[in-house]
């Protein structure tokens, strides 16, 4: 019974250990110096310290794809980060044509 106790726990060790790694791996390490015209940008997401993430950040994507961090307190990001709400805000009131 010991050996069956022990086993698991040292599964629930490993588990948790992985699952901390992997949460910690989808964190921004470091910010980009340069900035990106708002052209390039198509989205952004949020990443705060709250959860695992030691930095905080805003998670621009690209309109091919790559993602990269910025500073939140950076005045260039805070201005892609107004132009990607109003990007959304003219599609929001675009009709379709159908």
């Amino acid at each position: 019974m010991d050996r069956l106790c022990t086993g698991a726990l040292l599964f629930i060790l490993i588990l948790s250990n992985f699952v901390q790694e992997t949460q910690t791996a989808r964190c921004c390490l470091q910010y980009k110096k340069i900035p990106v015209r708002c052209a390039h940008l198509k989205g952004y997401t949020i990443q705060d310290t709250r959860r695992h993430c030691d930095l905080m950040a805003i998670i621009f994507q690209t309109t091919n794809g790559k993602f990269f961090c910025a500073d939140p307190l950076m005045p260039w990001t805070q201005e892609r980060v107004t132009c990607l709400m109003q990007k959304a805000a003219r599609m929001k009131n675009v009709q379709p044509n159908f």
